[in-house]
């Protein structure tokens, strides 16, 4: 199996970039798994059941106390009631058996019904490049990373990392948190900017640190980069992960950023800094190039290209979400 994994330190752009290699058809990125930390540090590579690899990945919860599988499966068009069921019936069929790998591996394709080349966006997998090369030596992984004050800013206002950093869970600890219901748990959780800038860095340099283990197969991706230079980069990822160049998929792959990002990057970080001493990150911005120059000099041409990209972009923007409400609706039919 073709697999690749799409890594960062979490509100770094890492659905942003699933969401542009979801436009090949022979490309299906999972959303966020977070099982197979846990399945690893259980039973590491050695022989497991069906019912072994189902307990766990059944058991691992979100912040909301919804279960991550759901969204696999509401994804993959699988009903959540009867999944069980039909997966064993599938390991059955298939003559199934062996560690987490073959288990994880016949997952994916039990949930979107083929071969594809697939993908996992698991942010903190990125720590734990160690686990994935135990388990799959070839797959590829994309490092995606983003200026730590747009993190910081994103953390503060997401429940899940609110969560884990007022309860102190390390950013290497977050996927075997997740295994069982105490993350869904209600717990005070306002968080200051500080708060939120140390956990984006300790996240950034431990990612580093596994990356510089792991070796080759890694590309780094800046998530500025991409939303400015979006069909460069794209071009660039599709080649590493030697997915076909196919006009129409590239096109609309280029539409998923959002047009003219200057506007919106501008000044985003200033609000952060406000009565807030974070010179401790300093030195982790600027070895991963941060300050980002925002400003762009476009010219008639440069203009005109954005504003048709934009038409695209907004089209599949409002496409994508008629599409999650005829999921929605169907999940409760």
């Amino acid at each position: 199996m073709k697999l690749f994994f799409i890594v960062g330190t979490g509100r770094c752009g890492t659905q942003m970039l699933r969401n542009i290699l979801r436009c090949w058809d022979d490309v299906r990125v999972l959303p966020e798994t977070h099982f197979i930390v846990p399945l690893f540090k259980k039973y590491g590579k050695n022989e497991i059941c069906v019912n072994d690899f189902l307990e766990v990945v059944d058991n691992i919860y979100s912040a909301r106390g919804y279960k991550f599988v759901e969204g696999i499966l509401l994804d993959g068009g699988l009903l959540a009631s009867e999944y069980k069921a039909n997966f064993e019936q599938y390991v059955r069929e298939n003559a199934i058996s062996g560690n987490i790998r073959d288990f994880t591996e016949a997952f994916f394709k039990f949930v979107y019904g083929g071969e594809f080349i697939f993908g996992d966006k698991t942010p903190h997998y990125g720590i734990h490049l160690d686990v994935i090369k135990e388990l799959w030596p070839e797959s590829k992984v994309i490092h995606i990373y983003r200026n730590g004050f747009d993190v910081a800013k994103s953390m503060k206002n997401h429940i899940g990392f609110r969560k884990l950093i007022a309860k102190g869970i390390p950013p290497e600890k977050i996927d075997e948190y997740m295994y069982g219901d105490d993350f869904s748990k209600d717990c005070h959780s306002e968080i200051s900017v500080e708060q939120a800038l140390q956990y984006w860095k300790d996240a950034i340099e431990k990612t580093n640190e596994s990356i510089e283990k792991y070796g080759e197969n890694v590309i780094s991706v800046k998530y500025e980069d991409l939303v400015f230079c979006p069909a460069q980069e794209i071009k660039r990822i599709a080649q590493y992960l030697e997915i076909h160049n196919q006009v129409n998929c590239l096109k609309k792959a280029i539409c998923i950023p959002r047009p003219f990002p200057e506007k919106k990057q501008a000044n985003v970080a200033n609000n952060l800094l406000l009565d807030s001493k974070v010179d401790f990150v300093n030195e982790t911005l600027n070895k991963y190039g941060y300050p980002y120059k925002f400003s762009r000099s476009r010219g008639l041409l440069g203009w005109c290209a954005e504003l048709y990209r934009g038409r695209y972009s907004y089209f599949q923007s409002f496409k994508e979400r008629l599409k999650g409400y005829v999921r929605l609706l169907k999940r409760f039919a």
